[in-house]
């Protein structure tokens, strides 16, 4: 479409821009894969929109548009930049002081997050915590409160051994590993949301 300007002339809509602009994309982006290898092109995913758009299109994957360091409207957010630096320097001061430094910079996938968050229910860790707590749910509903216990006990040393470490924030909003007891009651708390959740295919976490 076009619309008409004062001097007459005919000229593409800001709709018809925005398509071609889109369009163009594409074609890049298509070109670019082509110069990936096979393992890059696999893990490698472009998104083509607005900045509204392409957040929305991040956040299936967990990646929250509170961790992207600028907004929609093109301003920087330093919020995560002042964090890294307070940690580095926390890092220091724990090297100079010889203290244990147990602050996680970036979960991987063999961590499981205790935090609420849509953006966590993805990770690879939770995803295999949702597993076990789906398979043995039955079990422990109809288990008395010493039994519940020990099934919650016995889901924590399970994970514990397939390698699994678990996380929580402190207040610092920084990832630090948990004692045993704050683990337990986390499981204990997430017992409760099975209901809610939908089956969970045994080959998902492997994706």
């Amino acid at each position: 479409s076009s619309t008409s300007s004062a001097d007459g002339n005919e000229r593409p809509t800001s709709t018809a821009t925005a398509e071609s602009a889109s369009k163009f994309f594409q074609a890049v982006t298509a070109s670019a894969a082509t110069l990936l290898g096979r393992d890059e092109r696999v893990r490698t995913k472009f998104h083509c929109g607005s900045i509204i758009d392409c957040h929305n299109q991040l956040s299936e994957y967990g990646i929250i548009p509170d961790i992207i360091p600028m907004t929609s409207t093109g301003r920087v957010k330093l919020k995560e930049h002042e964090k890294w630096i307070m940690v580095q320097i926390a890092r220091e001061r724990a090297k100079q002081e010889n203290q244990t430094f147990n602050i996680v910079e970036c979960p991987t996938r063999k961590h499981i997050l205790l935090v609420k968050g849509r953006h966590v229910t993805r990770h690879e860790g939770n995803l295999r915590m949702r597993q076990m707590l789906q398979e043995r749910y039955d079990e422990r509903n109809e288990a008395s409160r010493a039994e519940k216990f020990a099934i919650t006990s016995e889901v924590l040393d399970t994970l514990q051994g397939e390698g699994f470490n678990f996380l929580v924030k402190n207040n610092a909003d920084c990832w630090v590993e948990p004692d045993r007891k704050t683990i337990l009651d986390k499981i204990a708390i997430a017992f409760r949301t099975v209901p809610r959740l939908k089956p969970l295919s045994l080959g998902k976490t492997d994706r």
